[in-house]
């Protein structure tokens, strides 16, 4: 009976608007939240309009049992001297309001900074409790971690959201020190790779002394391990892209052509994930395996665990925390391309002979990167059309292909002067000068020709 005639009671005062609309207390569906907006949108109106905003917080005992609340309103309305038990109320740069802190200028900095203070004995909590010898599982461990620290960190973000980029960064660093402590650390699943010829090798050294070296050093450090070479081609003329993956001991190859103006990183990273693939589904337990890659940027992007194409590294990382797993002990190693490896110059030729394939058989999206270079190639064809038919003679003579850069970069500036003159063709040549000087003669005196650049 009471809860209907509550229920009642509640209908009829938020209808007739008897309750102050502001009020949330004690009301359904609101909560500490919709003050903390208010505030912070009554800051943000204050700060557009280049006012001043005056908040008083009082923190009274039966507010709303003993306070009239209209009279106290009508005190505050002068701004002056406000006293309370003839104390006066202090002026402050910041305050804590229903848990958060507001500061002058809505920064939000001294609340997260407040948060990271806090989060520090957090952090210790799921130190100690995750131990090696003693410790909590991981569900354990993430059920743990968002009752104590996420909730801690979430309370209020729909205020505090408007912070800077680099003041929010404070607590990414925080919920990543966390989940650092509940997961099992990412570097234990992660593709074991080696670049140790790269290392044994010199730029200098003849391509047979290379070839000689990094067929040494594969015979002997993989000498018991099942070696797949891979390969990724691009032809720059039609954009074509296409890898391959070879192991030789199997006679086993393929081949495939991947989507249009992919980069040739990404058509490398794909024959690598492909490979492991065909491992994962046809190595038994207890085997090795060595997949030999001439693309370094690849082997480092692996070795980092951050690429330009995430969306290719994870599933290798994935799929070498599985066979990890399935105990098959797998090495991305870096052999030199071009020296005469013959694993290499197959996996090469079969590569490219993907390219000639009239379908696509493998559909991969652009990354950023990819886009931007497909882009700038774009406008940059376009940009050398209009210089070839618009721009002057002598500046085509000077520069026949379009560069985004300058030609040059270092020296002082008299040299920078003067190869801009000659550019420009201003220089002061009597050929030259003659346009504007009357009394110089642009002929040469000996051959009788105007002295000008082309003369010479």
């Amino acid at each position: 009976m009471e809860s209907m005639v509550n229920v009642r009671l509640k209908h009829l005062l938020t209808e007739k608007n008897i309750i102050n609309e502001t009020q949330s207390g004690f009301r359904e569906g609101r909560s500490t939240l919709d003050h903390l907006l208010r505030l912070e949108t009554d800051i943000k109106k204050a700060k557009v309009r280049k006012q001043f905003l005056l908040a008083i917080f009082l923190d009274i005992e039966k507010a709303f049992d003993l306070v009239w609340r209209f009279g106290l309103l009508k005190k505050c309305k002068d701004y002056v001297n406000l006293m309370l038990d003839n104390e006066p109320i202090k002026f402050q740069n910041h305050v804590k309001f229903l848990g958060l802190i507001f500061d002058r200028k809505l920064t939000w900095n001294k609340h997260v900074n407040y948060l990271q203070e806090r989060s520090k004995a957090i952090l210790n909590v799921l130190r100690y409790v995750q131990a090696n010898n003693y410790g909590m599982g991981t569900d354990s461990l993430l059920m743990l971690y968002k009752s104590l620290l996420r909730s801690v960190l979430d309370y209020g973000c729909q205020a505090f959201n408007s912070a800077s980029i680099t003041v929010k960064s404070k607590l990414d660093i925080i919920q990543a020190k966390a989940l650092r402590i509940v997961s099992t650390p990412w570097i234990i699943g992660q593709a074991k790779t080696s670049s140790n010829i790269k290392n044994s090798l010199s730029k200098k050294e003849n391509p047979h002394i290379i070839k000689t070296k990094a067929l040494e050093y594969i015979d002997n450090a993989y000498k018991n391990h099942l070696k797949i070479y891979t390969d990724g081609s691009k032809d720059p003329a039609s954009g074509k892209t296409g890898y391959a993956f070879l192991i030789p001991s199997k006679l086993i190859a393929s081949y495939k052509r991947t989507s249009d103006n992919l980069s040739v990183y990404t058509t490398e990273m794909t024959a690598i994930y492909q490979s492991l693939k065909w491992v994962f589904s046809n190595q038994q337990p207890g085997q090795k395996v060595v997949i030999l890659t001439d693309s370094y940027s690849a082997i480092q992007s692996i070795n980092n665990n951050a690429s330009s194409r995430p969306d290719i590294l994870e599933p290798i990382q994935i799929l070498a925390c599985r066979l990890k797993q399935k105990n098959i002990e797998v090495t991305i190693e870096w052999i030199p391309a071009h020296v005469g490896i013959l694993g290499n110059e197959q996996v090469d030729k079969l590569a490219k002979l993907a390219l000639s394939n009239d379908k696509i058989d493998l559909n991969l999206s652009l990354s950023a990167n990819e886009f931007i270079a497909i882009t700038t190639a774009l406008y940059k064809k376009k940009w050398q059309a209009r210089w070839d038919n618009t721009c002057s003679i002598w500046s085509r003579s000077i520069n026949t292909a379009v560069n985004k850069k300058p030609n040059f970069y270092q020296g002082n500036r008299f040299h920078a002067k003067t190869i801009t003159r000659l550019r420009l063709g201003t220089t002061l040549l009597p050929g030259q000068l003659g346009q504007y000087i009357r009394n110089v003669s642009p002929i040469c005196n000996t051959c009788g020709i105007k002295e000008i650049l082309n003369t010479y």
